[in-house]
């Protein structure tokens, strides 16, 4: 609610000839944070490329320097909210769609990787008491899974209103769930 007035009032961002609608201006502003927070981590996989133990003196930069990189990471996200022009904002937008889902593909990845992990770790103690845990566990995040998309029902299909993708993409899930408990049963 901040960004969008002043973007409005910056002559080199709000420099056409019929001023487009406020979500314009609102899409603009989420464009231009994320691209800061882009930058920034960007910037900062690329110095720890080859760090390989806590001796390196870049990883200092890693795990400490804490106003360095709050204050780097705040100048970014000026920069690139006020002095970047609406066609860099308009290319990284189309990169930024495919970018998002291979960054999600990854993390799922990462997160399926770390599950293994732990089942295997706790199936190789070969004591009842962790297969017991790993059932609660698993248990536990299925009714997770399940309030939480009545969560997602009650907040994003309100009534009254014309919400089918919303359903669509909640119930998809709630069936890709139920495939995947039968598969992995």
């Amino acid at each position: 609610d901040v960004a969008p007035p002043l973007l409005e009032k910056i002559p080199w961002i709000n420099h056409f000839h019929q001023i487009p609608n406020r979500e314009w201006f609102e899409t603009e502003a989420v464009l231009r944070v994320s691209l800061g927070n882009f930058l920034f981590f960007t910037i900062l996989s690329v110095v720890m490329i080859g760090v390989k133990s806590q001796k390196d003196p870049r990883d200092s930069i890693h795990h400490g320097g804490w106003m360095m990189k709050v204050t780097c990471w705040f100048l970014l996200v000026i920069f690139s909210l006020f002095f970047i022009p609406n066609g860099i904002i308009s290319f990284y937008e189309t990169i930024a769609k495919f970018g998002s889902g291979f960054f999600l593909l990854v993390q799922v990845v990462l997160l399926l990787d770390f599950v293994h992990g732990w089942n295997d770790k706790w199936v190789g103690y070969d004591e009842q008491f962790w297969c017991v845990a790993l059932f609660v566990v698993s248990l536990v995040c299925y009714l997770a899974t399940f309030v939480f998309s009545g969560l997602l029902f009650h907040l994003f299909t309100p009534s009254g209103h014309d919400c089918g993708l919303n359903t669509f993409f909640i119930v998809m899930t709630l069936i890709f769930v139920f495939v995947f408990l039968i598969v992995a049963l």
